[in-house]
């Protein structure tokens, strides 16, 4: 075999091999290009699943804030009715005169003398008259309230005030009151 044949036995060999890595690296190449895609979708696959969680989870705490909002303001609504319920029977309640205010302040009075017999006894200015008559020198002065009493003896008070006697049925029977009103 002569040389030039050798020489071209080698090159063709040389080119062969050369041939062999080229292909071998070009799939290689295409195996990691195509990994690489692979790993890219997986990527924006779990990124997109993430986003719609996120967005859905943003969704739940606006609508659970809109709810909050809208219950606040429901109860904010229901605490102005109940308040101006009350007033209203504030009202009512010092808008009761004649007869029956004698009656309910005979009633106070004696519930008073059961419990504080000497006590010193406040009015509301409007009952004034008629408590100074029924307790005498006891009378102490008058105090800022719809009606009835308020009577003091050595530190002990007993307040029997409208507004006091109201506030106590009010307390005992908001749940009641709040039913009535929004049907609970």
């Amino acid at each position: 075999m002569s040389l030039d044949a050798v020489v071209e036995e080698v090159l063709e060999e040389a080119d062969r091999h050369a041939s062999e890595i080229e292909r071998e690296a070009e799939e290689e190449a295409s195996k990691i290009i195509k990994d690489a895609e692979e790993e890219a979708e997986s990527i924006r696959e779990r990124a997109l699943k993430e986003a719609r969680r996120e967005a859905e989870a943003i969704e739940r705490r606006g609508r659970s804030s809109a709810k909050l909002e809208a219950r606040m303001k429901s109860l904010v609504a229901q605490r102005d009715v109940l308040a101006e319920t009350r007033e209203k029977a504030v009202d009512r309640l010092s808008d009761v005169s004649g007869k029956r205010r004698t009656e309910v302040l005979d009633a106070l009075l004696e519930r008073a003398e059961e419990e504080i017999p000497e006590g010193k006894v406040y009015s509301a200015p409007r009952d004034e008259e008629q408590v100074r008559d029924r307790v005498g020198d006891r009378f102490a002065g008058t105090l800022d309230a719809a009606g009835g009493i308020r009577v003091e003896e050595s530190g002990v008070s007993l307040d029997l005030t409208l507004d006091s006697l109201l506030d106590s049925v009010w307390e005992e029977r908001l749940t009641e009151v709040s039913d009535t009103l929004f049907g609970g």
